[in-house]
């Protein structure tokens, strides 16, 4: 599951959706097997020192989270967008798969908005949206976390609004504290929003007042998740949240990934290796990272056999876990046989032209099966 198929026919300057073809790579692994991992010499013909790999294995992120201080962080086109779109104050919404980098683009958004005077914070819907949560705890907790994270301390709203129906309480505080308590511009990221899945109840609340308050300064909101726009309201007759500025968050170009060349510098010929690594993977963030950090952590030069032992025969991965646990989910869906259907395409190669309003691409594309290239 290590990379994106080809697809057959794509014209130059289109996008088109690439499916990940597991077989396909595994095919082509095993065609490779036998061949031993070339080990890397230095110009002198000795093997380049431990400490000098060490160092530069350490600064890949083959981890998911936010990229820690000191590792390579790809910047894209999502992370000007973004912080663009935030600082005139436009509520923002990503929606993108699992271990594509989210955590990372919304903390590097963070810092960038607070260096520039806008107030910023950062909540996690998940905690709040266990199994067995009220209404009152979900929107308490919300409310209570977002004040504290502000410095509001004892807010008249938890006092004085708490007697309203969590709902109504919830609205109240997005729609009129908020706006009249901030001091200045003030951005409120809200990530896993697809964990309110899990509620018993329908939080559609959430996100309607938000939608209702997205013109009124000095506060806006990004949210975060891994859904699409169909999924975030529950209401059946609902339409798709399209509310705000959708950022779209693609894997890394060739361009973008050549931050990581130092990385990869003590294995000779970096951009040789770097170029085999993003055919192998596309250019996926996680799994580009990992095999760079892999291949440093070996001395190899050889990419097909870090890819089968690094990845492929790694069946306990999490994200692979979770990539086809979703998949499954959305196949059970109401687009379910366009789902299937559409992803056997991808794997006999065949070109599929984006469209932003099926239902059935956009579910792939959050399952992390598949992607859109420009080629």
């Amino acid at each position: 599951m290590a990379r994106r198929a080809h697809v057959a026919g794509a014209r130059p300057g289109r996008r088109d959706q690439r499916g990940h073809a597991r077989r396909a790579v595994r095919r082509r692994l095993h065609r490779a097997q036998g061949i031993r991992p070339a080990r890397v010499r230095a110009a002198d013909g000795a093997t380049p020192p431990r400490g000098a790999r060490e160092l530069a294995m350490a600064r890949f992120q083959d981890e998911g989270g936010v990229v820690a201080d000191g590792t390579y962080y790809v910047e894209r086109e999502a992370d000007h967008t973004l912080f663009e779109r935030l600082r005139e104050g436009r509520l923002c919404v990503v929606l993108a798969p699992r271990q594509i980098g989210k955590s990372s683009l919304r903390d590097r958004a963070q810092r960038r908005l607070t260096a520039a005077g806008i107030t910023a914070i950062h909540v996690d819907v998940s905690v709040y949206t266990q199994a067995d949560a009220t209404e009152h705890w979900f929107y308490g907790g919300l409310i209570r976390e977002i004040t504290r994270r502000l410095d509001w301390g004892d807010s008249r709203v938890l006092a004085d609004r708490s007697e309203l129906p969590p709902e109504a309480w919830w609205d109240d505080f997005v729609q009129r504290e908020l706006p009249e308590r901030a001091g200045g511009p003030t951005v409120i990221f809200l990530d896993e929003i697809d964990s309110v899945r899990k509620l018993a109840f329908e939080p559609d609340a959430l996100f309607t007042s938000i939608r209702l308050a997205m013109n009124r300064a000095p506060v806006t909101f990004c949210l975060l998740g891994t859904m699409t726009p169909w999924e975030i309201l529950r209401d059946p007759k609902a339409p798709p949240f399209n509310a705000g500025v959708q950022i779209r968050l693609d894997d890394f170009t060739r361009d973008e990934a050549r931050v990581l060349l130092p990385g990869l510098a003590p294995l000779g010929d970096a951009e040789a290796i770097l170029d085999q690594v993003m055919d192998w993977t596309s250019g996926h963030p996680y799994l580009t990272q990992r095999v760079c950090a892999a291949l440093v952590a070996e001395g190899s030069r050889n990419v097909a056999e870090i890819v089968d032992r690094a990845l492929l025969q790694q069946h306990g991965d999490p994200l692979f876990a979770y990539t086809e646990n979703a998949f499954d989910l959305y196949a059970g869906g109401s687009s379910g046989l366009e789902l299937v259907e559409l992803y056997g395409k991808l794997l006999r190669g065949e070109r599929v032209a984006p469209d932003a309003t099926s239902r059935a691409q956009l579910e792939l594309r959050v399952t992390g099966m598949a992607a859109e290239r420009e080629r």
